[in-house]
């Protein structure tokens, strides 16, 4: 459940990171850990509710999640999906371009925002992928195929990901793991 789920706290590189991943952030005035969250969030959700990010950062939910969130909203890195009759019920959806592009990831559909069916399911996904830090998650289709390229060398041709083509040749488009589902590996141990 979106509103239930315990989430652990996780060391710097939870998702299998470089560090490096997350230092494009400090530019745009976020801390490490927020920049490591949001990095988590663009690259698997787009949208994350303040218990995930309390429950990550291993912090009560109280003044440094409302400042995290307002941060976003006055700086219009996000936006705010406000629920219910009284709004107190909250859903951040990170959208701002420029974030995107610093991790590499300029067009992500993440950035858009969808029915909040399709929301509720992000947060699900993101819930799963913060909750387990022995797994790194591969969350983008770059990831993906590269994963399974540097695994699987030349056994598995293009035609055999899974994908989704639109268009007409010469004018074709294909999106490789088009469900975004992360895909999680177990870490290796030195």
């Amino acid at each position: 459940m979106v509103g239930t789920s315990k989430i652990k706290p996780h060391a710097p590189n939870a998702d299998g990171l470089s560090a490096d991943c997350d230092r494009p952030l400090a530019s745009f005035g976020l801390t490490d850990r927020q920049s490591h969250f949001l990095v988590t969030v663009m690259r698997h959700a787009g949208v994350f509710v303040g218990r995930q990010y309390a429950a990550f950062a291993g912090i009560t939910h109280g003044q440094k999640v409302h400042d995290f969130i307002e941060t976003l909203l006055v700086r219009r890195f996000a936006t705010s999906i406000e629920l219910g009759t009284t709004g107190r019920t909250r859903i951040i959806h990170v959208h701002y371009k420029p974030l995107y592009a610093a991790i590499g990831e300029p067009d992500n559909r993440n950035r858009r925002r969808v029915t909040i069916d399709r929301t509720i399911h992000r947060l699900m996904i993101l819930d799963a992928v913060l909750a387990d830090g022995s797994v790194n998650w591969l969350g983008s289709e770059r990831e993906k195929r590269c994963y399974f390229k540097e695994r699987l060398s030349d056994t598995l041709r293009d035609n055999e990901y899974p994908r989704l083509v639109f268009g007409q040749p010469p004018d074709v488009t294909i999106r490789y793991f088009a469900d975004k589902l992360p895909i999680g590996s177990l870490r290796r141990v030195a």
